[in-house]
């Protein structure tokens, strides 16, 4: 309880967790997006493509709302992103002030989005609950957090510092396929696969990884659909 921490950055966006009494994936099921094709993307603007094909997982609770400003209000110490260590200093790259401003733009921009659909529905004769946004987690930005990028190091020991805790995310290694023609298939900026089938290794399927067939192939719940490709060409 009485214990500092510190909890170092990065460019995510942010988005809500209920909105009109809804969960986000609600509002993204109902707009189509989880049922968005790949080719779409193509029509798209590269710049916004390449948000979704490449872009990070937004800043949600898993049950509730957080932000950078409630973590703020509740104690813990924001930082810009990790850099590394010189010995029992941290190191920090002076860009806090840029990465909670693309995590609340990310929030304001999800929220706009879909005040515009439900507005829509609304004007079609539907009934929702009413308007509920901003969630108070995000509500009351902390001027300090947009005005000052905080601390550019720290000492470990000075701040008696002895727990860390790693969450840097992952990157996909298919070192254990050794099929040169499947991995020059993948996308080379992400190294994963783009489709469900290897074209040049038939009976050769991936499952799991974003925009294989939609923007819902790496959604636990809503995978079905790639599954089902899938099991129909093995019974082929």
């Amino acid at each position: 309880k009485d214990r500092k921490i510190y909890l170092c950055t990065s460019a995510v966006p942010g988005t809500f967790r209920t909105y009109r009494g809804e969960d986000v994936f609600f509002w993204m099921d109902r707009q189509g997006f989880l049922h968005l094709p790949k080719q779409a993307l193509d029509q798209m603007p590269q710049a916004q493509a390449d948000a979704l094909r490449y872009g990070h997982v937004p800043l949600a609770g898993s049950d509730h709302p957080i932000s950078p400003f409630s973590l703020h209000r509740k104690g813990v110490r924001l930082l810009g992103r990790a850099e590394g260590f010189s010995k029992q200093i941290l190191n920090i790259k002076s860009d806090r002030i840029e990465n909670i401003k693309t995590a609340l733009s990310g929030y304001q921009q999800i929220c706009d989005m879909f005040t515009i659909y439900a507005e829509s529905e609304i004007a079609r004769g539907k009934s929702l609950q009413p308007h509920d946004l901003p969630e108070p987690e995000w509500d009351n930005p902390e001027p300090e957090l947009l005005n000052d990028n905080g601390p550019l190091s720290i000492d470990l020991d000075a701040e008696n510092i002895t727990n860390i805790i790693w969450a840097t995310g992952y990157k996909p290694n298919f070192d254990f396929l050794h099929i040169e023609s499947a991995l020059l298939e993948f996308d080379q900026r992400s190294f994963r696969p783009t489709d469900l089938a290897s074209s040049s290794n038939p009976g050769l399927f991936y499952i799991g990884f974003p925009w294989l067939a939609s923007a819902q192939s790496t959604n636990l719940v809503r995978f079905e659909p790639d599954a089902n490709y899938i099991v129909d060409h093995l019974l082929l």
